[in-house]
């Protein structure tokens, strides 16, 4: 077994396991608080995982920063999102 696949297998199941945690607390904040104030701190919690989740993933992957200008144009000029290469 390829340890490239492990690793992505193990990182999917963080990531799901992640946000499944974010869900049950965004839920009985929101279910079970009383007023505006536990559905604001659920709303503040659950846009600031987010925007974590993002960042770290950012972080972590490899972008080629210099090409994306050209890949985004790529992107907006094709019908198809999928056809990435020029023709």
């Amino acid at each position: 077994m390829n340890i490239n696949f492990v690793l992505m297998g193990l990182a999917v199941l963080l990531i799901f396991s992640f946000w499944i945690y974010i869900y049950i607390i965004f839920y009985h904040l929101i279910r079970f608080g009383i007023g505006s104030q536990p559905k604001l701190l659920s709303a503040i919690i659950v846009l600031g995982s987010l925007l974590l989740f993002f960042i770290a993933v950012i972080l972590f992957s490899n972008i080629n920063w210099d090409n994306i200008g050209g890949q985004l144009f790529l992107i907006i000029k094709n019908s198809s999102f999928f056809s990435l290469t020029e023709k």
